[in-house]
């Protein structure tokens, strides 16, 4: 064989194993699965998505009647990442309090904002209306540093009038089921934003989409079904006609057809094209994927006697334990100890500034720790164990300056609900990084079935 026929079969048979790697795991970055249409068979058509691949799946609320069942969603499936927001076509249907209702939703659910947007596309639309909720949304997403998903119809000039007349969003932004033109992509990457694609762009005469679609950096580019709205086409390959499986319905299960059309767009492989989308979504939505089925719930609850049994359902594998108000704190340890929840509790940063001071070991067992010397004496006649980790520190602190979950405890009952008027930490404010890293490393260490060192 001569060399040059030699280098030839060598780099044939590299592509070859590259389109046969198996591919990374998909992100939907953009789906409706609160619609009615999945109300039926949601389960199977979750488990569908699952078997093609699909491990994230982004749900976007579109109006105040159903944010909760994405919220319902979401915390049933694993997988799923919610985002609120009001689209630009419910805009006459809102509440006068949607935006407190939006806002209290993002300070206590891990979410994005979306979707939310322009639309010059329907008749008898409220332009004003509809701009003035699009900076609204906007500016939650800055407030509160989460990405925002963005719907943009006939309405681009409208569109970047607002990104040029605003600061940055600092979580940056979605553009969903991308329809704009390749002119537009340089000032769009400028401000942050992201490409995401549906089954739409590999329809048969959208070549203005599919231009845009190869010119998008590839650091840059996600993909969606906009489930169940966008199927792509039967073949899953450009301007082919139908929809997959001869069905007007989108789902998730679909992504991995356009995976393969996009793929064909760009001239590129399948698992070099899905690595670089999951890369990107992981980035974008700050998913990290140290344990896939890893859920994180936000409880919208003061922890006192009366919640611990809301708090400590389920049960949690670990309690980790930082309240600053001593009441709701020794009801937590006792609560979680009578339980037999392992415990890491944290002792307090506050009016510490010496590194150098910080320690972990049983709670018996610490000294110079005002607030652990009377969390002990509490606990003692409650029959609480004492030899959990707890993190604290032995910098001495001037009495008169003590204050917080170390001050005297007269009359804490009555602040149980609300937590107790203090003036500010003199902390130095690494301090307490220190104390949280620390804590989680014995919570670690107890996930890991490590004896804790004597």
């Amino acid at each position: 064989m001569a060399p040059s026929a030699a280098r030839a079969g060598t780099a044939a048979a590299a592509l070859a194993a590259c389109n046969a790697a198996p591919p990374a795991p998909l992100i939907d970055c953009h789906v409706h699965l609160q619609e009615a249409v999945f109300a039926p068979d949601l389960g199977d058509v979750l488990g569908r998505a699952a078997e093609a691949g699909v491990r994230r799946l982004v749900c976007n609320g579109t109006r105040e009647d159903d944010w909760p069942s994405v919220l319902r969603i979401a915390r049933a499936s694993p997988g799923v990442v919610p985002c609120f927001g009001l689209h630009p076509w419910y805009v006459a249907g809102r509440s006068p309090d949607w935006l407190p209702k939006l806002e209290c939703l993002l300070q206590t659910v891990p979410s994005g904002v979306g979707e939310v947007g322009l639309d010059r596309r329907a008749d008898g639309r409220d332009e004003a209306a509809q701009e003035a909720l699009f900076r609204a949304q906007r500016a939650l997403g800055r407030r509160f540093h989460r990405p925002v998903m963005i719907h943009c119809v006939r309405a681009w000039g409208w569109f970047l009038d607002v990104l040029r007349d605003e600061a940055p969003l600092p979580a940056g932004m979605l553009l969903h089921a991308y329809s704009g033109s390749a002119e537009l992509l340089g000032e769009l990457l400028e401000r942050g934003a992201y490409f995401s694609f549906a089954g739409s762009v590999l329809a048969a005469g959208r070549r203005r989409t599919q231009g845009a679609l190869q010119q998008v950096p590839l650091d840059r580019l996600l993909i969606e079904t906009d489930a169940p709205a966008l199927p792509p086409p039967a073949t899953g390959h450009p301007g082919s006609a139908g929809s997959v499986g001869g069905s007007d319905r989108d789902e998730p299960a679909n992504l991995p057809a356009l995976l393969r059309g996009i793929a064909e767009l760009r001239g590129m492989t399948q698992a070099r094209l899905s690595q670089s989308v999951w890369e990107n979504a992981c980035r974008f939505f700050g998913v990290a994927d140290i344990n896939p089925d890893c859920r994180v719930e936000a409880l919208q609850e003061f922890v006192h006697v009366e919640t611990l049994e809301r708090v400590l359902a389920g049960p949690p594998e670990v309690v980790i334990d930082a309240i600053d108000s001593f009441s709701p704190k020794v009801a937590l340890l006792a609560a979680a100890a009578a339980r037999g929840i392992p415990l890491v509790s944290s002792m307090g940063a506050a009016l510490r500034t010496d590194p150098s001071c910080v320690r972990v070991g049983p709670l018996r067992e610490t000294t110079q720790c005002p607030l652990a010397k009377r969390v002990r004496k509490r606990l003692r006649p409650l029959g609480a164990s004492l030899d959990f980790p707890c993190v604290y520190s032995v910098e001495p602190v001037l009495p008169e300056r003590s204050q917080g979950a170390e001050a005297d405890d007269t009359g804490e009952e009555e602040h149980y609900l609300r937590g107790r008027e203090r003036r500010p930490f003199g902390s130095l404010p690494t301090l307490t990084g220190i104390f949280g890293l620390t804590a989680a490393n014995e919570v670690l260490r107890t996930l890991l079935g490590e004896r804790f060192p004597a």
